[in-house]
């Protein structure tokens, strides 16, 4: 007779757990041998063997996205639990102004949120959408505009505001 070992080939729990995604957006960790695994709720679960596993992460929703896309784990007779923050992606928006005396504060208004600078630049951060805007006024300067609406689409904006002296 001879003799048969059979190895053990012992699986353990992998859970991964999401945070800040919208409820209900789809999101995907795909291994690097192939699996791939998806939820639409706060947590994916599957089993493997001992080893060492690639992954990377996949949303349906591209305002989002991982803090990191790809990274390992690796599985040594014990369950794995893996933590992945998504985070809105915004673009930069920045106001430049030309046309005032050095040192003057002056006044953007986005979204409800006003921002103030005595420099030359404001600038805020907003994921894709429009957004209404308005310049206040300073004493002594005008502008060609006081408002406008900026639509992100991807991409961060340059919004020049030119300031001209009143001349009386």
């Amino acid at each position: 007779f001879q003799e048969i070992i059979l190895t053990n080939f012992e699986k353990y729990n992998i859970t991964f757990f999401e945070n800040g995604l919208p409820s209900g957006t789809t999101w995907y960790v795909n291994l690097s041998n192939g699996q791939s695994y998806s939820s639409s709720t706060s947590t994916i679960a599957f089993n493997e063997s001992n080893g060492t596993y690639s992954y990377t992460l996949a949303i349906s929703n591209k305002e989002y996205a991982p803090t990191q896309y790809s990274r390992s784990f690796t599985v040594n007779g014990a369950s794995i639990t893996e933590s992945i923050t998504f985070n809105l992606i915004t673009y930069k928006i920045t106001f430049t102004e030309s046309g005032l005396s050095s040192g003057t504060t002056w006044y953007v208004t986005l979204n409800g949120t006003t921002k103030s600078s005595s420099n030359n630049t404001i600038i805020f951060n907003e994921p894709n959408g429009s957004y209404a805007y308005t310049i206040q006024g300073i004493s002594g300067y005008r502008t060609t505009t006081y408002s406008g609406t900026i639509t992100i689409n991807g991409n961060p904006i340059d919004e020049n505001i030119t300031w001209s002296v009143i001349l009386y």
